[in-house]
């Protein structure tokens, strides 16, 4: 079965899927609003680990268009160096766009130097600028904050909480942004 179509169909939503091994492994994004996009896979990746990639999307807000991209990088934990190559292309996908939420399974914390160019680029981890810093992984017992959404100029944080959920191995990190 289809499951990005079923889910899209079944919450009546606009779907962009970003195959990254196959097209049975990857990214969805689901929007409310009209969406158009394609999927990224990631050039750098560990021997023998599953490729990985983004989903981008053009969303079309009353506000005006929102660019998306929703990521999920390597992660093995000796991976340092590929998740900073695939944070590098993330980079380059976005660079002169704006307004920009970049969002995922990043397998590192907001404040590794794998992740630094993001922060450096002028986005903000959006759950932190709202006080919340709550472990998201494993959903189990968690112990680790590696799943962000990064909020780019142009945007402005309304509200932000992880929940508790036990339908993935991650918590879900539920954020509100508005166009400024």
């Amino acid at each position: 079965a289809d499951e990005a179509f079923w889910l899209a169909q079944r919450l009546g939503m606009a779907a962009v899927f970003g195959a990254a091994a196959g097209d049975l492994h990857g990214n969805l994004l689901l929007s409310r609003y009209r969406v158009e996009g394609a999927g990224h896979r990631f050039a750098e990746r560990s021997s023998g680990a599953l490729p990985r990639g983004a989903v981008e999307g053009v969303v079309a807000t009353e506000r005006g268009p929102l660019v998306v991209l929703g990521t999920h990088l390597d992660p093995r934990a000796d991976a340092q160096a590929v998740r900073a190559g695939q944070v590098a292309e993330l980079m380059r996908a976005v660079e002169a766009r704006a307004p920009v939420l970049l969002m995922g399974d990043f397998n590192a914390e907001a404040s590794s130097p794998e992740l630094r160019p993001i922060l450096d680029a002028g986005f903000v981890d959006g759950p932190a600028s709202f006080g919340v810093t709550e472990k998201t992984w494993p959903s189990s017992a968690p112990a680790r904050r590696i799943d962000h959404v990064f909020v780019g100029p142009g945007l402005r944080v309304v509200s932000a909480q992880v929940r508790e959920s036990d339908a993935s191995d991650h918590l879900p990190v539920v954020v509100r942004v508005r166009l400024v």
